[in-house]
This record gives C-alpha cells, sequence and structure tokens, in this order.
C-alpha cells in the first residue's frame, strides 16, 4: 500500500516538473529572446516530400529551420508578404505515422516554396509570433 502511494507522489512530481518547463519555455519567448522548438518539417513542393524531423531556431530575424541529420540542408521559413496568412491546423491520420498526433501543422512559406511545420500545441503561439517577425523572404 505504501508502495503505491510513494509512486502516486513520484508520478505527481514529475508531471509537475514537466509541465513546469513546458510553461517556462512557453513565457521565454519574447523578441530578442533565441530558443529552439522541436518540429518536423514538410516540404510538398519536392518530389519526394517527407516529414523531417529537425528544430526550428526562433528569435533572430529569421526563422531556420535546422535539421536533425546531416544529410539535409537548413530552410529559412517566412510568412509571404503577398500570400496569406500562416494557418495552423490538426495533422490529419495519414500524417500520424511521422507526426505526433497531438501536433499542430503550421503552413507557411520557405524558399523551396509552401512548408508545413508540425509543433506541439503549446509552442504554436511562440513558432507564429516568430513567422509574423520574420515576414517577407
Amino acid at each position: 500500500m505504501f508502495e503505491l502511494v510513494g509512486y502516486a507522489i513520484v508520478a505527481a512530481g514529475a508531471g509537475w516538473v514537466i509541465q513546469g518547463r513546458r510553461r517556462v519555455k512557453s513565457f521565454a519567448f519574447t523578441p530578442g529572446s533565441a530558443i529552439s522548438v522541436r518540429c518536423t518539417l514538410k516540404l510538398p513542393s519536392q518530389q519526394r516530400p517527407r516529414w523531417r524531423r529537425g528544430r526550428l531556431a526562433l528569435g533572430g530575424p529569421t526563422v531556420v529551420w535546422e535539421p536533425a541529420s546531416r544529410r539535409h540542408a537548413a530552410v529559412v521559413l517566412y510568412t509571404d508578404p503577398g500570400g496569406p496568412e500562416p494557418t495552423v491546423r490538426t495533422a490529419s491520420p495519414r500524417d500520424w505515422w511521422r507526426v505526433n498526433p497531438g501536433a499542430k501543422v503550421v503552413e507557411c512559406a520557405s524558399a523551396e516554396g509552401p512548408a508545413l511545420v508540425a509543433v506541439m500545441p503549446h509552442e504554436v503561439p511562440a513558432v507564429l509570433r516568430a513567422l509574423g517577425r520574420a515576414g517577407g523572404g
């Protein structure tokens, strides 16, 4: 019985720490600060579009996707000044094979054409703010 109570206390403590780190990261993004967000990127205009793991570097004058592996090149993302604003949607069931089912997909522009970036829901506001600042690529 005491073991179960101990396990419950440990699980609650771990959840509290994880939630706190998430909250700190979302509030830490202010203009001029640099943070990176884990994400997956898909460029539909490529010959074989695939979801690729990496990180978004937010906080600079540009938003840059940096690949997790060295096989791919970095991609600069921006808001197209003549086009629509970035949109947010949920990941489709077809995307669940490579993207977390709870992720949100942000549709924006890049030098290679349209880009889809899948991020966790609590990181979407920071990504949209950074893309709004990085308009006009």
